[in-house]
């Protein structure tokens, strides 16, 4: 049996207030062809179908009409949907008797009741519509709900996480037990929105990775709560797509970077061969739409604006950080007016996101070797501390000195009223410094 899997497809996000449609509109439709080239029998999508719990129409929208497309498909049998922490499990759960008809079957969430967990037992059939292997489909699920909690007393630590971790591998042997009562030995397919890693294994930047229990840094599920009986297990939460156990246990990460960090490494979606043997093929998704952050000075980033730097269908969005002595006026307007002056508007890259970046390495230098620090983190008392120590061999001021100078600033936004004594230290100050 082949399946695709994928998750994370944040249908309704926004970068900076940004909108992301078109490119999950590109996205979908790059999806509808590949699982038709590919003759994917079932479609996984592992959780955070939206972005929000209130999806926006228009997201809803993309969704119903992705599903709908997807009964063309000849070789496709069934679509499972999970349901995430960003999604609505009432929402995504409500359609599901309609949906149902289209072979979609949707967990938007499970109960705590054991008695409701048989309905995340989800055959799969073959072409003469029997059963050739069986998805367990569990949604974003909080320990809670698996009864676990705070633990008061000594040993919290310890007695938490061994409570935490049993929960979970409890009940996904207990789902894995009850698919094989009820189906016999067909091969299975685990699918979980959670955070899953080795403990060698740190989380990156580019992971976007949210707490979802409230045991904090035991937040990392081993993998290891997935018996041996799970042939693949098919992950969603983390953004970045990697293998956690080798050949059985992977996140495919979101298609459609939400975050420009994530735009850094490459979009994928998982073709997952399941038989006697499992085979993974990575299949890259295309970049519809470039996320690029320039960081340079005013006068470098006027010329690195105008060029046309990547091949994508549609304009880039750009995040600009202008590395400045002091900040510049109008500096947001000129590079605006410079991109206007050289793109048609429909190629024209659209700057979501502007800030000035204080340079305070005043010697000639390489531009990666200076320091720099963003203005907006830049106080009074900071720029009294870099003037002392440029006169005085970067000897940071003596506490008194500090005292002083905080004295001698405004309170509460009042204007800066000073007596003669206090006129005559600030004097004694601006001549030492």
């Amino acid at each position: 049996m082949r399946i695709l899997h994928t998750s994370d497809w944040h249908l309704g996000a926004t970068l900076e207030q940004a909108s992301l449609e078109h490119e999950q509109a590109r996205f979908l439709a790059w999806l509808y062809e590949t699982m038709r080239e590919a003759e994917v029998e079932c479609l996984i999508i592992a959780g955070d179908v939206f972005d929000s719990a209130q999806a926006p129409a228009r997201a809803l929208g993309l969704y119903y009409r992705f599903l709908n497309r997807c009964q063309d498909l000849p070789a496709l049998k069934k679509i499972v949907v999970v349901g995430g922490n960003h999604d609505s499990a009432s929402q995504l759960d409500a359609p599901a008797p309609v949906l149902r008809a289209l072979s979609v079957d949707v967990i938007g969430g499970l109960s705590s009741e054991p008695e409701s967990w048989d309905r995340a037992l989800i055959p799969i059939p073959d072409a003469e519509g029997n059963p050739q292997a069986v998805v367990v489909a569990t949604p974003y699920i909080h320990e809670s709900r698996l009864g676990v909690g705070r633990i008061a007393g000594e040993g919290v630590d310890r007695d938490l996480a061994r409570a935490f971790f049993d929960a979970f591998e409890n009940f996904y042997t207990e789902l894995a037990r009850r698919a094989r009562e009820h189906f016999g030995d067909l091969p299975l397919v685990g699918v979980a929105h959670l955070t899953c890693l080795p403990a060698a294994q740190k989380l990156r930047d580019d992971d976007f990775k949210t707490d979802l229990h409230q045991v904090g840094t035991l937040g990392a599920l081993p993998p290891s709560i997935f018996c041996e009986d799970y042939d693949y297990v098919a992950l969603g939460h983390i953004h970045r797509g990697f293998a956690v156990e080798r050949g059985r246990v992977w996140y495919s990460g979101t298609p459609v970077p939400i975050r420009f960090n994530e735009a850094q490494t490459p979009r994928q979606v998982l073709l997952v061969d399941v038989g006697e043997e499992v085979v993974i093929e990575r299949r890259e998704v295309p970049e519809f739409r470039p996320l690029i952050i320039y960081r340079d000075t005013p006068e470098a980033l006027e010329e690195l604006v105008t060029k046309r730097t990547w091949t994508a269908p549609l304009p880039p969005y750009v995040a600009i950080e202008s590395l400045v002595d002091i900040t510049r006026p109008g500096s947001l307007e000129r590079l605006r007016e410079a991109i206007e002056d050289t793109f048609s508007p429909e190629e024209r890259p659209r700057i979501i996101a502007f800030r000035e970046v204080l340079n305070i390495d005043r010697e000639p230098g390489a531009l990666g070797e200076q320091e720099f620090i963003p203005l907006e983190t830049v106080t009074p008392a900071y720029l009294f501390e870099q003037l002392y120590r440029s006169a005085h061999e970067d000897q940071a001021p003596p506490s008194e000195i500090m005292a002083t100078f905080s004295d001698l600033l405004p309170r509460n936004d009042a204007p800066l009223e000073l007596a003669s004594p206090e006129q005559q230290t600030l004097d004694v100050l601006l001549e030492e410094t």
